[in-house]
């Protein structure tokens, strides 16, 4: 499993080898944190289109039926933790099993 405290660099053609657990969390929980605020903003500009929208990716869920009549600033705000810490825990399992597998088809020399 990737070291919580790696401070490897990373070379921009992949051969420096792992990835380093902290900067890759951090980049998901980011990533995750920004697609959460669009979210809340498409859904406060125009709450229809934005179920409407949603249903198309959800298969067979009607999210109109459960969706919240008000959506205040305290659950907004932890809706954002909660997913920019779910972002940061896949970010690192995601390393762990990228280093794993990258170890894994080194000792194979599969990939150099």
């Amino acid at each position: 499993m990737a070291k919580m405290g790696n401070k490897e660099k990373i070379t921009g053609s992949n051969q420096g080898g792992e990835l380093p657990a902290w900067p890759v969390a951090a980049a998901t929980s980011i990533t995750f944190g920004i697609a959460s605020v669009l979210c809340a903003f498409f859904v406060w500009l125009s709450p229809v289109a934005a179920i409407n929208f949603f249903n198309n990716i959800f298969h067979g869920i009607d999210l109109a039926k459960i969706m919240k009549s008000n959506m205040g600033l305290p659950s907004f705000l932890l809706g954002l933790v909660e997913v920019m810490a779910a972002g940061a825990l896949l970010g690192w399992i995601f390393v762990s099993v990228y280093n794993a597998c990258r170890r894994h088809c080194k000792s194979r020399r599969w990939v150099k």
